[in-house]
């Protein structure tokens, strides 16, 4: 039967039989390819494996040929952690990791869907499988300060405590920023926000670990990244990533 859809978005019993790895193989296509460009659904999925947990254990037998947490759809999403009014920066990381053909998730670019901030920023959390740390000094503080803002030290240890995350996360940091010691064991990858795209080589390393990148991808971009910086060397100063025609080049397919 056709997958029903209403208002743009799938039923929920269809979601749910998703969820618990039943849905018909000729509906399965359609609705993973769905999945793979509706953040809103992603969250609807996320609820559902959570909620699995709690029902008896012949019911989540059903579910353990597709854990929650391996879900394809979801495999190229990553968060971005950032903190205060300037976001040229995130924009500038989110436009690299299109470019990689993953998907960036920035909570101020989601629905709200009547969540507290907090919720929200969990569930976009939820949906991704890595994560990239941004941290800048906090701008409305009172008085100037080498602290981050506030919540991205809060974010910092909710994505550690997130299972479907792990250990995908990239720490990066302005190189005014200071943390306190709990934080400030990590591996940071230093940055200057307003030329995040010298530390892009660096950020690209750490994606690749993750096996979350296509081999070929990661190859043609380390090559302009390269490119860039040479010209860089020679005078020529070229903004974002490179040239247009070159980045709209890189195939991610």
């Amino acid at each position: 039967m056709p997958l029903p859809i209403t208002s743009g978005h799938p039923e929920d019993d269809i979601v749910e039989q998703y969820a618990m790895n039943r849905l018909a193989a000729e509906n399965l296509a359609a609705f993973e390819e769905h999945l793979l460009v509706c953040h809103w659904c992603q969250i609807r999925v996320t609820e559902f494996d959570d909620f699995i947990p709690r029902l008896g254990a012949g019911v989540r037998s059903l579910q353990l040929n597709k854990p929650g947490l391996l879900r394809r759809p979801l495999m190229k999403n990553v968060f971005i952690s950032h903190g205060g009014p300037s976001i040229t920066h995130v924009r500038a990381v989110g436009d690299l990791l299109s470019a990689l053909g993953l998907t960036p998730v920035v909570s101020i670019d989601m629905p709200n869907l009547g969540l507290s901030l907090q919720d929200k920023v969990r569930k976009c959390m939820r949906i991704c499988r890595s994560a990239v740390v941004l941290a800048t000094p906090d701008e409305e503080a009172p008085a100037q300060t080498a602290r981050t803002r506030p919540n991205v030290e809060h974010e910092i240890g909710m994505l550690q405590t997130m299972p479907n995350i792990g250990n995908r996360i990239v720490y990066m940091k302005d190189r005014k920023v200071q943390f306190p010691s709990n934080y400030r064991e990590k591996a940071w990858i230093p940055f200057d926000r307003n030329l995040i795209s010298e530390s892009f080589v660096p950020l690209v390393k750490e994606l690749r670990s993750f096996r979350i990148l296509d081999a070929a991808v990661v190859g043609r971009m380390t090559a302009l990244l390269v490119k860039r910086d040479l010209r860089q060397e020679q005078g020529w100063t070229l903004p974002g990533l490179g040239d247009a025609d070159e980045l709209g080049s890189v195939d991610t397919k």
